[in-house]
């Protein structure tokens, strides 16, 4: 865990878990925090394993693409039935990453795993937000926000393999979030908020008919509205940042409009509203 790059908040939070974890840990964080990482080291730790790979009483499940089902829920039932050795106190730990998207039926399923809980066993969920978790499954959960990290701590993980620039440049691509500022530091191109900001770059520097236009295909894309969002953001940020070192006054009214117009479209396309009307007004006032 030591390894690892966290905010102080964050760090203080997982070391509870660590000496007297309970049956269910909710890591919370958006894309590009490194909530997978955390939760697969923290297994190892809880586990006393070195490879998670090879150990028997280890299940992994992912859910990017669809949502968690009940015949899920099921398979994990049947993990659970399989009795550990052992003389640890937890022997068994079950991930599920990506539980944002659940069924009703599949969320009961898995609370009446979460109120009758084997003692050598931990469940460990991520996802984006608290809110996309049922309730009656995170009053169970003891849950860590995982924070995005300040420059100089950046500076200083990176230093000894990243020039000062490139680590910069990292920074303020990612915002702060460890996985993404290790892909951006990389060159992993085909990390999905990488290509998000590529995309953005491309959105902000089209005539506005342009980007009216592309509305319909950004909205059928529902995985990749948030992103598209993220990255605008951060692009708008980076032209913040761009005029007022460059003192071009101009220049910085037009990026703080830029900029509060996309915060604006994140904070109401997380109220559910109408996609297409978000980018419709985004997109006449950047």
């Amino acid at each position: 865990m030591d390894d690892l790059l966290f905010h102080a908040t964050t760090k203080q939070q997982l070391q509870p878990p660590l000496a007297t974890p309970s049956h269910a840990l909710l890591l919370v964080g958006p894309l590009g925090m490194g909530k997978t990482t955390t939760a697969r080291v923290l297994a190892q730790d809880l586990l006393e394993t070195t490879s998670l790979d090879t150990y028997p009483y280890y299940s992994e499940l992912a859910f990017d693409d669809r949502a968690v089902g009940i015949d899920d829920v099921r398979n994990i039932r049947e993990f659970m039935k399989r009795k550990t050795t052992g003389k640890r106190a937890i022997r068994r730990i079950c991930l599920i990453d990506g539980a944002d998207d659940m069924t009703t039926e599949a969320a009961n399923a898995l609370l009446k795993m979460l109120e009758e809980p084997a003692s050598d066993t931990v469940f460990i969920l991520t996802a984006a937000t608290v809110s996309t978790i049922p309730q009656t499954i995170r009053s169970r959960s003891q849950i860590m926000q995982l924070h995005p990290v300040s420059e100089s701590a950046s500076a200083q993980y990176f230093g000894g393999n990243y020039t000062e620039p490139e680590i910069k440049r990292a920074y303020a691509l990612s915002g702060g979030r460890p996985a993404l500022m290790m892909a951006v530091l990389s060159a992993e191109k085909d990390h999905p908020l990488l290509k998000a900001i590529e995309r953005a770059k491309s959105i902000l520097s089209a005539e506005p008919y342009e980007r009216l236009a592309q509305i319909d295909a950004i909205t059928k894309e529902k995985d990749d509205i948030e992103h598209l969002l993220f990255g605008l953001e951060r692009i708008a940020s980076s032209l913040v940042q761009r005029a007022a070192a460059a003192n071009a006054a101009p220049n910085l009214r037009r990026a703080h409009r830029t900029l509060a117009a996309v915060v604006e479209a994140e904070a109401a396309y997380r109220t559910r509203a109408n996609s297409k009307l978000v980018f419709t007004h985004l997109f006449l006032n950047i």
